[in-house]
């Protein structure tokens, strides 16, 4: 008897367990977050381009009318089951190149730095009867012609 309750309360243990490891969040890392102390010895020396590259890896974008302006995006977010993720840091670093392709300044924008954007929700009235659900699902009965020869 007393083994049955050992092993009773062992498995209740390790479903337990189970239960809550499954329960920690999930951490995603997407695009390029580059530590501080790397950006702090950039600021006194003349890094290229290809320093830059090989330091940090290939820009998450370049500007379209201004190649010379380069973006490292990324951000780093927790997803718990099935609820929508949550966004724990954000990061965009901007590099200016001078005419020669070396660092002639560099911007680092973090989660606190971005604004929020009220897209318009207007909608654009279309032509034609508004029909309801059932409208919709027996509208077609009765029209269809058999067409026998």
């Amino acid at each position: 008897m007393r083994q049955k309750k050992i092993a009773f309360l062992v498995s209740l243990t390790l479903a337990f367990g189970l239960v809550a490891s499954g329960c920690s969040p999930r951490i995603d890392i997407r695009g390029n977050l580059i530590d501080q102390a790397d950006l702090n010895g950039i600021e006194n020396s003349k890094l290229s381009k290809n320093d830059i590259v090989r330091r940090f890896g290939t820009p998450t974008n370049i500007a379209t009318f201004n190649t010379e302006r380069w973006y490292y995006v990324g951000s780093k977010t927790a997803s718990l089951a099935f609820f929508r993720p949550k966004l724990l840091e954000q990061q965009v670093v901007a590099f200016s190149f001078d005419k020669n392709g070396f660092v002639s300044q560099f911007n680092v924008y973090k989660l606190e730095d971005g604004k929020i954007i009220d897209p318009v929700r207007r909608i654009t009235p279309t032509e034609g009867k508004e029909l309801s659900f059932l409208e919709e699902l027996f509208g077609n009965f009765g029209r269809f012609n058999s067409q026998t020869q």
